[in-house]
């Protein structure tokens, strides 16, 4: 996926490919490779179906031994449900790091200033007996202590 530990996980891509193209420069060479971009929002069957054959293929090729145990030694099976044990906790962290951005835009958005209409008086000063008059105040999200 062309992550590190901290950074947040890639989006889906807009398209629906699980595998997006990357050039990677190796000295004065191109590399042509492929990053993973699960959809994060589909089901595990989903993203099985449209990867995990590629990715226990990539496994096999380049991993030699997981946890005291020979790659070669575990079953499709065995590789597919350990991926999907990742799938899990990665899904959730999606969940979150998305709850995190939302709570974000909704805090940005409480404190931009607000445009309100309100009705006051009866609008006599209009020249219009009984009809309300409509001013325009601007709400800001700004504090005011009182001590």
């Amino acid at each position: 996926m062309d992550i590190t530990d901290n950074d947040s996980l890639p989006p889906a891509s807009p398209d629906g490919r699980y595998w997006l193209p990357k050039t990677t420069r190796v000295q004065d060479d191109s590399v042509e490779e492929r990053v993973l971009r699960p959809n994060w929002d589909r089901s595990w069957g989903d993203n099985k179906a449209g990867w995990v054959l590629d990715v226990i293929h990539i496994i096999r090729r380049d991993v030699r031994e997981y946890t005291h145990t020979k790659i070669e030694e575990l079953t499709q099976k065995e590789l597919s449900d350990g991926l999907e044990g990742v799938w899990g906790g990665l899904q959730k962290r999606w969940a979150l790091q998305n709850k995190t951005q939302q709570i974000k835009d909704e805090k940005a958005a409480s404190r931009e200033p607000t445009e309100v209409k309100h009705s006051v008086g009866d609008g006599t000063d209009r020249g219009c007996p009984g009809a309300p008059r409509i001013t325009t105040c601007v709400h800001l999200p700004v504090a005011i202590h009182l001590h």
